[in-house]
């Protein structure tokens, strides 16, 4: 598979098609992502919030929070999105992501220095209030075909 090693020079991104074939090969990473001590299982995030699992994987259906899928049963949520200002706005952006149903790709796309961002993530970006400009970018992410 030909996987590329950087997103093209006009582009702040992988397109959603590379994005796919980049994660594909990236078992051992996803792993550790999932191990990672930020990441809560679901019952964990309700503890968080106050209420109950059931009503965690509602939202993570309506796309209020994102969750990304491990190889077992269950979802892993980043607790950084439940932070304010974050929380906040995070469905303006889910909203354009909607596409990504295992959660993979929002993730990465939150996670990933964005040089149309000065080199900052996205997450980062909504954590200082720039969420128009993080909408932007998710727009061009998920239209971009690299």
């Amino acid at each position: 598979m030909n996987r590329p090693t950087k997103p093209p020079d006009d582009s702040a991104y992988y397109s959603a098609t590379a994005t796919k074939d980049l994660l594909a090969g990236s078992i051992e990473w996803r792993l550790k992502r999932l191990a990672a001590g930020d990441m809560l299982s679901t019952d964990d995030a309700a503890k968080l919030l106050g209420t109950n699992r059931v009503t965690i994987n509602n939202w993570i259906r309506e796309r209020r929070y994102f969750a990304v899928e491990g190889p077992t049963r269950g979802w892993k949520l980043p607790r950084w999105q439940f932070q304010p200002p974050v929380c906040d706005e995070l469905f303006k952006i889910l909203d354009v992501l909607s596409a990504d149903e295992s959660g993979w790709q929002t993730l990465l796309f939150l996670e990933t220095p964005a040089a149309a961002l000065a080199g900052r993530t996205p997450r980062q970006a909504l954590e200082q209030g720039e969420v128009q400009r993080v909408t932007q970018l998710a727009q061009v992410y998920t239209t971009a075909d690299v």
